[in-house]
């Protein structure tokens, strides 16, 4: 009993020492931050549910944007590879010099059910 005991708070303190990696990269987090405010966060386009928040809320800048609601990173290289963010309640224009074109990384981009036009 007293091995198991010494092991478990071995690795419970292991836990918290570790120190934590962020994963977002500071550049592909400042690009979806500079995106994201391209764009007014209006009322739900139709086909959206009126009570869903938009998905950017959860972009708050200075945190690990692999957290943030429809981003999806490369575990390995913290890499920004997937951008979902239907039914976000996005309005206005998507310019071609838009800052999302600077996340190279980026596989795939949804961003149906909003209200935007092109340039």
């Amino acid at each position: 009993f007293l091995s198991f005991l010494f092991v478990f708070i071995f690795n419970f303190q292991d836990v918290f020492s570790a120190p934590t990696r962020q994963l977002c990269h500071p550049e592909q987090r400042d690009a979806l931050v500079e995106f994201k405010n391209e764009f007014e966060i209006g009322e739900p386009s139709y086909g959206c549910y009126s009570g869903v928040k938009p998905k950017t809320e959860s972009w708050v800048n200075h945190s690990d944007c692999c957290y943030w609601d429809g981003v999806k990173c490369d575990a390995k290289s913290g890499e920004v590879i997937e951008l979902d963010l239907t039914c976000s309640r996005l309005h206005g224009r998507f310019h071609s010099n838009s800052k999302i074109f600077m996340v190279q990384s980026l596989r795939s981009l949804d961003l149906s059910v909003n209200d935007l036009r092109g340039q």
